[in-house]
């Protein structure tokens, strides 16, 4: 399982940047990861086709942060494809392209319950939806731990107070 703990990367790191011809000047809807960097967006991926951006966190929430592909269209152009941005807990990319190694990001929709994404070399390969209720997971805990409600665990085999 692949997690997070990578560092931002510097624009440098970008791989797909070489491909960029149309500058933002030339075309409005066009970017570049220098510019991305200074308007708040953060670099966390640097595949060979495109890069990863966390958006600027004050789009983060409850349910995570918003994350989205930049890719060079056939014009030279570097832009972000807003129908990819999923909003999760952590990057949906591998620290390393091409690893194998399966990376797991959650969203939440509430306290209680969310939904987790796994991810393989960029792409999504399932999904599965979580629910934690407390108030069961405690009632469960003290039915197998402590049936009688004492304050101590009780042990089986053993009298309450033994050691």
């Amino acid at each position: 399982m692949d997690l997070d703990g990578s560092p931002d990367l510097p624009a440098s790191a970008s791989k797909i940047a070489a491909l960029i011809r149309a500058t933002p000047e030339s075309n409005g809807s066009c970017t570049g990861p220098t510019r991305l960097l200074a308007e708040g967006y953060a670099l966390v991926a640097a595949h060979p086709d495109f890069d990863g951006y966390r958006l600027p966190t004050e789009n983060c929430g409850t349910g995570g942060c918003i994350y989205v592909e930049f890719r060079v269209d056939d014009k030279g152009c570097y832009r972000g494809y807003p129908e990819q941005g999923v909003l999760v807990g952590s990057s949906p990319w591998p620290a390393q392209p091409d690893s194998g190694r399966i990376r797991q990001s959650c969203g939440s929709g509430s306290a209680l319950e969310g939904i987790c994404w796994l991810y393989q070399d960029g792409g999504q390969v399932d999904e599965y939806a979580y629910r934690a209720g407390l108030e069961d997971q405690l009632a469960e805990l003290q039915g197998a731990f402590n049936p009688d409600h004492r304050q101590t665990p009780v042990v089986p085999g053993r009298e309450p107070g033994q050691h």
